[in-house]
């Protein structure tokens, strides 16, 4: 006789067999509006490594690599170029490098190339300008090396920040000479795209040009332009540069970046020499003879501008630059 089977517990297995096979059913529709799961966070190598609350920051105060082992994500840059140097013969203050910074989407894998700009050499001889600062570069990212200061002759050279003018120089307008403005365009940047753009400020002038003008425009700065000479006292001074939100401020000239230096000029006549940039690393300029002060090492800073007394002293070189690039951990 075959086991007797209640119809209560046939049914309530039939209840279950639907319920499981309805669990299923849900259980893989489910699975099925799964999104895929975001990439790991990246994992790098290069310069001085930091962390600041939930990123992690490399510092290069040199040329080198920045290379990501793993992970993918948005990567931060903050980019500074070299500094132009001052002019000679109560030379222009050299303008400050360019300072690029954003942010590249979605950077993976692989080596990124990293150079840190040197600054350009003061001018040594009355007829040359200071020479332009070298461009940073980050992967694609090219900041715009300062340019030179104008010297007895030259005026003031295009860059990143435009150097400022000489004391003889014949210009008599804003010099509109920062990089994308310039023309024609300063030879360091000739077939290499700058982004982005503009970068820094124009080099001041000299408000009363000619052989008797013993006074020069300082360099500008990524922050302002470079102050005109002030005739008949006092040569211009340079630009300030920038600070970022998130660049420690042990970096830099406590953080900021990109100043102009100032304009040379003849103390004996009473004139005063131009101050650096009040914050940026530009370096002052001559008013005896010594050479003009150089900007600061990493600062993209310009060099302050040679005087006249003293054999003409050549002008100050210009600052080296920086980079910084940032990613959440």
């Amino acid at each position: 006789m075959a086991p007797f089977k209640s119809s209560l517990a046939k049914t309530a297995k039939q209840l279950l067999g639907l319920r499981n096979t309805a669990d299923l059913g849900l259980r893989g529709a489910t699975q099925s509006q799964r999104t895929a799961p975001p990439p790991p966070p990246i994992t790098a190598t290069g310069g001085t490594k930091s962390t600041s609350g939930n990123y992690t920051l490399h510092a290069f105060t040199s040329s080198g690599t920045f290379t990501i082992s793993s992970g993918e994500g948005d990567v931060d840059y903050f980019v500074v170029a070299g500094g132009g140097g001052g002019g000679n013969t109560i030379g222009g203050g050299g303008g400050g490098g360019g300072v690029a910074r954003g942010t590249i989407t979605e950077m993976g894998p692989g080596p990124y190339t990293v150079t840190v700009g040197d600054g350009g050499a003061g001018s040594s001889s009355s007829s040359s300008p200071g020479g332009a600062g070298q461009n940073s570069v980050f992967s694609t990212i090219i900041a715009a090396g300062g340019g030179g200061g104008g010297s007895e002759g030259p005026e003031g050279m295009p860059g990143g920040s435009g150097g400022g003018d000489g004391h003889a120089s014949n210009a008599v307008a804003p010099l509109g000479n920062r990089y994308p403005n310039a023309s024609p365009t300063p030879s360091p940047l000739q077939g290499q795209p700058v982004t982005p753009t503009p970068q820094g400020n124009n080099g001041g002038i000299n408000v009363n040009p000619g052989p008797s003008a013993y006074l020069a425009g300082g360099g500008g700065g990524a922050g302002e332009a470079g102050q005109d000479g002030q005739h008949p006292s006092t040569s211009g001074r340079g630009g300030g540069g920038i600070s970022h939100p998130w660049v420690p401020t042990s970096y830099g000239d406590s953080g900021v970046f990109g100043g102009g230096g100032g304009g040379g000029a003849d103390t004996t006549r009473s004139v005063s020499s131009g101050a650096g940039s009040p914050q940026g690393g530009g370096g002052s300029g001559s008013g005896g003879s010594p050479a003009g002060v150089s900007g600061t090492a990493n600062t993209g800073g310009g060099g302050g501008g040679g005087s006249y007394t003293g054999g003409r002293p050549d002008g100050g070189n210009g600052g080296s630059g920086f980079v910084m690039v940032r990613y959440l951990t």
